[in-house]
């Protein structure tokens, strides 16, 4: 009996190879040009491009449209290739077009996002973002989604419909940018010579710009110190180039100038008469003999 089972087993598959064995082969065949055609296409929608100045995420975005379209005609010609009327796939799908439309409304949300960020360009490739409390350069922006990398070298991948739904703060979108930096003095050092001293120091720095005019400003009076609130003005690419390193030009100037890092000050005062005279005083009595 087993071999009688395995004898009908082999005549199903060698069916099934006489059947549909032409057919795979053409599949496969057809999926190998696909994924080549779609190289290629990409090559030379590249090269293209490569030499105009249109802006990389519309760039990125047609990558992402033209892989998707050439995907498409695979995937009906690979339906020919099995004898398959790609009109009724259409049939089958208009008929549960409400479920497939339900299933896909978040990729279809994705879709029509990524086509609105296209048109109104809130950002653009290379540019620095927040967005939904993730910042980061914008390096891609496909159909569906959207990818920043964060300082720390993290990559972030955010669907296009909760951009459009997100508020989206672009750092770069104008060429200056103003840094500002506080710093706190003791009350010991002269407003003027420490205000003569921050200008100086700003004077060194080449990036930052002198139009707009750099500003300082007493901000606020602590307990201990004084704070001083240094308003610079840079070109937005040198934004954090001067924010991180101009501390160390300023404690230079300090240095340079007897100006020292403020401390907390204590006053003791010495109240007369606050303790008890223990020669005089014999509270706790004495035991006589």
């Amino acid at each position: 009996m087993f071999l009688a089972n395995s004898q009908q087993m082999k005549d199903a598959l060698a069916k099934i190879g006489i059947t549909y064995g032409k057919s795979i082969l053409e599949s496969v065949a057809l999926i190998l040009v696909g994924i080549v055609i779609a190289k290629l296409v990409v090559g030379i929608i590249r090269t293209i491009f490569s030499k105009t100045k249109v802006d990389g995420s519309i760039v990125s975005f047609i990558f992402s449209i033209a892989k998707a379209a050439i995907a498409l005609l695979f995937f009906f010609l690979v339906l020919r290739a099995f004898n398959i009327d790609p009109t009724s796939i259409a049939a089958i799908a208009g008929a549960s077009g409400i479920a497939i439309g339900f299933a896909l409304k978040d990729t279809l949300s994705n879709l029509a996002s990524g086509v609105m960020l296209l048109v109104n360009k809130p950002f653009k490739q290379n540019d620095f973002v927040m967005i939904g409390g993730f910042s980061g350069s914008v390096k891609k922006i496909t159909i569906t989604t959207t990818e920043l990398l964060t300082g720390d070298n993290v990559t972030v991948i955010i669907p296009n419909n909760k951009i459009v739904l997100n508020e989206v703060v672009n750092y770069s979108s104008q060429p200056v940018r103003r840094v500002d930096l506080a710093v706190s003095v003791g009350y010991q050092y002269d407003v003027d010579m420490v205000l003569d001293v921050l200008f100086k120091a700003i004077g060194t720095e080449p990036l930052i710009l002198e139009n707009p005019k750099s500003d300082i400003q007493v901000v606020d009076l602590e307990a201990y110190t004084v704070k001083y609130m240094m308003k610079l003005y840079v070109k937005t690419e040198d934004y954090f180039t001067v924010k991180n390193n101009f501390y160390s030009i300023v404690l230079k100037f300090f240095k340079e100038n007897g100006i020292k890092a403020a401390r907390p000050i204590y006053e003791i005062a010495k109240q007369e008469n606050s303790l008890p005279d223990i020669e005089n005083n014999n509270a706790g009595g004495e035991i006589d003999d």
